[in-house]
């Protein structure tokens, strides 16, 4: 667990989430699944009667695949809270009247709701994995600059340089 009192990005009085934990959704084939992530880069991990999604190099499993029924279907996402608003949160989500059971795809720990979109969402004490600041704005490539004397490729037309 982070200790938010360290982390940087922690508003004391405010209430809120830090992080998207993971995301968990079920997919018909499992095979196709694991091609297509590892293809797509990421490293795909098998724990059990599931795939873990990571990304090389960090330790944080980022979503996680089951198997089952004949479509793709978000099944939850779990957002990361600090471990000194847990009480709050549950104190919010019971005036509320919006907890729910726990997924059963789930270990059954956190704070469990359907959110205003009926999408069912866990909120878990959980390290926190965004970022604490913005990344730096960097400048785009140089443009590359027209020969003096280019011609369309199609149609042979002179082109200027600043088309």
């Amino acid at each position: 667990m982070t200790n938010s009192h360290k982390c940087p990005s922690r508003r004391p009085a405010v209430l809120a989430v830090h992080s998207v934990n993971c995301f968990v959704y079920s997919v018909p084939d499992f095979a196709v699944a694991q091609k297509f992530y590892r293809t797509f880069g990421l490293d795909v991990r098998p724990s059990g009667k599931r795939l873990d999604l990571h990304t090389f190099g960090h330790p944080h499993c980022w979503a996680s695949i089951h198997e089952a029924g004949d479509r793709k279907q978000l099944q939850y996402i779990s957002l990361g809270i600090f471990p000194e608003d847990e009480a709050a949160f549950k104190q919010r989500v019971a005036a509320w009247g919006i907890g729910i059971d726990p997924h059963p795809l789930s270990d059954g720990s956190g704070i469990w709701l359907r959110n205003p979109d009926g999408v069912t969402t866990q909120l878990l004490v959980a390290p926190k994995v965004s970022p604490s600041a913005k990344s730096p704005l960097k400048a785009p490539p140089a443009r590359a600059q027209r020969p003096t004397g280019a011609r369309c490729q199609w149609c042979g037309r002179a082109i200027s340089r600043t088309s």
